[in-house]
């Protein structure tokens, strides 16, 4: 068979099977286009309680509109995962159609690692440093920050801090939790902790009424190894509660007092 020939007939096989594709999609895009939205199915990824299924539905219904009965390829899924992207405690939303006239959400929530109370209102810091809002109806079991928080939001601030000092001090202060969160000793050993006006990170005992002035949120392991040793060399040596604070943010120093 001739080149010319073999290659003409390649070319019109190809022809025809483009041609037969765009056939059947055509064919599928009406059939979706009759399509009408059955039912609304919700997924919620994270362990934490922010968002419930009630609550993705009445943020559908309230910022997008009725889409029971709206035809499928009519819904504009981008516009649901923004407005749904856009509340507080939600990261990521994924919105996708079915051709059993299902509108499938996925909704994967923040995962907060540290709640900030202070005067005029707290907030959360997920696990990337991200703030968001508290929540009115449900209270994330996770280490709490009281006191002069020097981070300048306002009530219902989301987003990372405005400057970058507030930004280092937030990262700074998720390594202290991490940093006690991987060593047993230190593991739900100081429930409290605040802030001084001085800046001083200040650690409340659990089991004692000692607080151990920290300074700032830096030089973890050498800190803590004074407060091992207020504990193993210092303590034992008065009766408990003798001491109220315990000053261990100076380089070799342990100051007590009564």
């Amino acid at each position: 068979m001739k080149a010319w020939l073999k290659y003409s007939i390649v070319m019109a096989t190809a022809a025809l099977l483009c041609g037969g594709v765009l056939i059947l999609r055509h064919h599928s895009n009406e059939d979706k286009a009759q399509i009408a939205c059955q039912d609304l199915e919700i997924s919620i990824k994270g362990e934490h309680q922010f968002v419930t299924e009630a609550d993705v539905r009445a943020y559908i219904l309230n910022g997008y509109g009725q889409v029971a009965g709206q035809k499928i390829d009519s819904i504009r899924l981008f516009r649901i995962e923004e407005m749904l992207d856009s509340k507080s405690a939600i990261l990521k939303s994924e919105a996708w159609t079915t051709r059993d006239g299902i509108l499938h959400v996925s909704i994967e929530q923040r995962n907060p690692v540290a709640r900030f109370d202070r005067q005029g209102g707290g907030f959360y810091v997920d696990d990337r440093g991200g703030i968001f809002p508290l929540h009115g109806t449900y209270t994330a079991p996770v280490p709490v920050i009281k006191g002069s928080i020097p981070v300048s939001t306002s009530p219902g601030y989301r987003g990372m801090a405005p400057k970058p000092e507030e930004r280092i001090w937030i990262g700074s202060i998720l390594n202290l939790l991490g940093f006690m969160e991987r060593d047993r000793e230190w593991r739900g050993k100081f429930p409290t902790m605040s802030v001084g006006t001085n800046g001083d990170i200040v650690l409340q005992s659990a089991e004692g009424r000692e607080k151990f002035i920290f300074g700032p949120p830096d030089n973890f392991e050498a800190k803590f190894s004074r407060i091992t040793e207020y504990y193993s060399r210092i303590a034992p040596s008065k009766e408990e509660g003798y001491y109220s604070s315990v000053n261990v943010k100076y380089n070799n120093q342990i100051v007590c007092r009564k």
